[in-house]
């Protein structure tokens, strides 16, 4: 026999074998209203803890638009440069527009591409849509940088800095590599 909690708290006998699939909450206690604005607060503050700690992200630098050709990447793991394969066909190239961006690499195509400049010193590469060839360590390199934020193990990341020297473009990351483009 189970009894169960029932109008004005007074325990009522139920012969079923079954246990009550809701259970009642004393009114004595809690209230509606106040179970209410406990959980609009809880809502309120959750919320308010999601945003960004700096606002200060745009999608312009000036000088950034237009397209750049990737002349030089620094491997610091051995510490040396990756050069192009002799046998690449075609220039690693990366065009930014107003906050978007495209590229191509010897065999990869990247599209649909969102970046964003904070406080004209970091890059963030939001997103973008790629096809998956396999690529030399040259290519690689360069996929990798789009992704820096994404592979770094630490919350939040360190955006990828750059600089711009005239026809120049340098972006350096946290992690193994460093780049050098030239304007085209």
């Amino acid at each position: 026999m189970i009894s169960k909690v029932g109008k004005g708290n007074k325990k009522t006998a139920e012969s079923n074998v079954f246990p009550p699939l809701f259970v009642s909450i004393s009114t004595d206690t809690y209230s509606m209203p106040k179970i209410f604005i406990y959980a609009f607060a809880a809502a309120i503050i959750t919320i308010g803890s999601c945003s960004r700690d700096n606002d200060s992200f745009s999608d312009a630098a000036p000088g950034l638009n237009g397209s750049w050709k990737m002349t030089k990447v620094y491997d610091k793991g051995p510490d040396t440069f990756a050069i192009p394969s002799a046998s690449a066909t075609r220039n690693v190239v990366i065009t930014f527009d107003h906050g978007r961006f495209s590229a191509n690499t010897i065999v990869n195509h990247y599209s649909n591409g969102i970046y964003k400049i904070q406080n004209d010193t970091t890059i963030l590469f939001e997103s973008f849509a790629s096809t998956k060839v396999a690529e030399d360590t040259w290519g690689g390199s360069f996929g990798t940088m789009l992704m820096s934020c994404g592979l770094q193990s630490s919350f939040p990341c360190r955006n990828p800095a750059f600089r711009l020297n005239g026809n120049t473009l340098t972006i350096t990351t946290v992690l193994r590599y460093d780049y050098t483009f030239e304007k085209l």
